[in-house]
């Protein structure tokens, strides 16, 4: 329990659980509850069949303390997102499943941050000569991100580029 008045949810599998210390030394206690819901080896936004108890927990978690912020860091452990489309993108399993998980969080949520949880591409050497800060923006993960933002003294307008509309991700990339 903290002295401000924002509700902080911290969800996900390890890489969330690694995350906390940071994310709570970062919060100075200006939250009124930051909670922290992550087990290893599990996953959120895609379907985690080995453990759905876990999976079905989150969800309940989310909408029963209806937190202001929400970060979800996860690794996606069993590489679904590499799975092919299968047909039609909105009949696809995979993606109604992670439209179902970000439906549950933004529903729910004031502010949602995922983080990382997508693999970075491998950068052409040559595209790197002309854009060296392309580099550096692939690896570093959101959290890294509102860290470094955060001890520069960054504001609540400094994150805007962190954040993508529905419409900006359908127009690039559905």
């Amino acid at each position: 329990v903290g002295n401000g008045t924002a509700k902080v949810l911290v969800m996900g599998n390890s890489f969330a659980y690694r995350a906390f210390p940071t994310l709570h030394k970062l919060f100075a206690g200006r939250y009124s509850k930051m909670r922290l819901y992550a087990k290893s080896g599990r996953v959120f936004l895609t379907d985690d069949k080995d453990d759905l108890r876990f999976a079905r927990m989150q969800r309940i978690i989310v909408e029963k303390f209806q937190p202001d912020i929400t970060f979800l860091i996860e690794k996606d452990v069993f590489l679904t997102l590499l799975e092919p489309i299968a047909g039609a993108i909105e009949k696809d399993p995979i993606t109604k499943h992670l439209q179902a998980s970000v439906d549950v969080l933004s529903n729910n949520s004031g502010t949602v941050v995922v983080d990382r949880q997508f693999y970075m591409p491998n950068i052409p050497p040559q595209y790197l000569k002309y854009h060296p800060d392309v580099k550096k923006r692939y690896n570093e993960s959101i959290t890294e991100s509102i860290v470094r933002r955060v001890k520069q003294g960054a504001g609540l307008g400094d994150f805007e580029d962190l954040s993508v509309s529905k419409k900006k991700f359908e127009s690039d990339f559905v």
